[in-house]
This record gives C-alpha cells, sequence and structure tokens, in this order.
C-alpha cells in the first residue's frame, strides 16, 4: 500500500474520530472499491471493519463487519488472524444492539475462541475489554435491563 493510501485512511479516521462520519464513510467506501479493484484483500478488510464502525445503524455494522469477515475468512495470511476477534465481536455487538441475543452469543463465543491471537498490546487490549463489555451488555440483556454497549471503535 503506498503512502497516499495510508494517508486517506488516517485522514478518514480523523474525519471519524472528530464525528464527521458521512464525510469518512465516503471516504472508506472509496477506498474499499479501490482496494478491492486492486485485488488488495487485507486492506480491503481492514477498510471494511472500519467502515463497520463509523455506521449508525446496526444493520449497516452488521453488514459491513460481515463483509470484512467474509474477505477475512478467504485469506490465508498470519497477518489478517488477529482481525478475526474484533470482526466477530463487532458482529456480536451488532446482533446484540438488533436484539438478536442468541446470534450476539455466538459471535461473540467466536471471538473468544480466536482471543489466544491478539497480542498482549494496545490493539489487544482494546478488543478484551469491548469483548468484556459485549459479554455483559448481553447478559444485562438476558435478565431484562436495558444498557448501552460501547464497543470498540
Amino acid at each position: 500500500m503506498d503512502q497516499s493510501m495510508i494517508e486517506k485512511i488516517t485522514h478518514a479516521q480523523m474525519l471519524a474520530a472528530n464525528g464527521q462520519n458521512e464525510e469518512a464513510c465516503a471516504l472508506y467506501e472509496e477506498l474499499y472499491a479501490e482496494m478491492m479493484g486492486k485485488r488488495d484483500h487485507y486492506h480491503a478488510c481492514y477498510i471494511a471493519h472500519l467502515l463497520g464502525h463509523t455506521q449508525s445503524q446496526p444493520q449497516a455494522q452488521l453488514d459491513w463487519h460481515s463483509q470484512a469477515l467474509d474477505i477475512a475468512t478467504t485469506m490465508n495470511e498470519d497477518n489478517v488472524s488477529a482481525f478475526f476477534p474484533s470482526l466477530y465481536g463487532s458482529i456480536a455487538n451488532a446482533y446484540l444492539h438488533l436484539g438478536d441475543f442468541t446470534q450476539a452469543q455466538a459471535y461473540l463465543r467466536k471471538a473468544r475462541e480466536k482471543e489466544y491471537l491478539l497480542q498482549d498490546n494496545e490493539y489487544g487490549q482494546t478488543v478484551r475489554s469491548s469483548l468484556l463489555s459485549i459479554a455483559e451488555a448481553i447478559e444485562q440483556k438476558r435478565q431484562g435491563s436495558d444498557v448501552s454497549v460501547d464497543a470498540e471503535k
């Protein structure tokens, strides 16, 4: 990936961090199409995952995270394996917000099964924390409480 692509992804991330989700989504979608056109599946997967995090609607979050997961499962690269806990967790979170607790639990279980792939660094800690929050939210929802989950962004 060239420097200009890295700069575009960084710019989109900054837009999203500043609450400019529409602009971030538009840029991510452009980058996603470009990466898919180049058959750069690693970066397309990463961008689709980022797109999922910028969506305001749970169904759109689910769609983009599922797209990222579909790409990741077709790849044989070791460097994509660390995405799986986050992808499964993000899908679990989307299902949680859609009210499908069975699917949320199933994808959380898959995330936990892949948790060993995470390194002991900031990213790994963020994903582990997110998975814990999702697990707690699922349990609270099952007990009838209304709780908001702010999973990994």
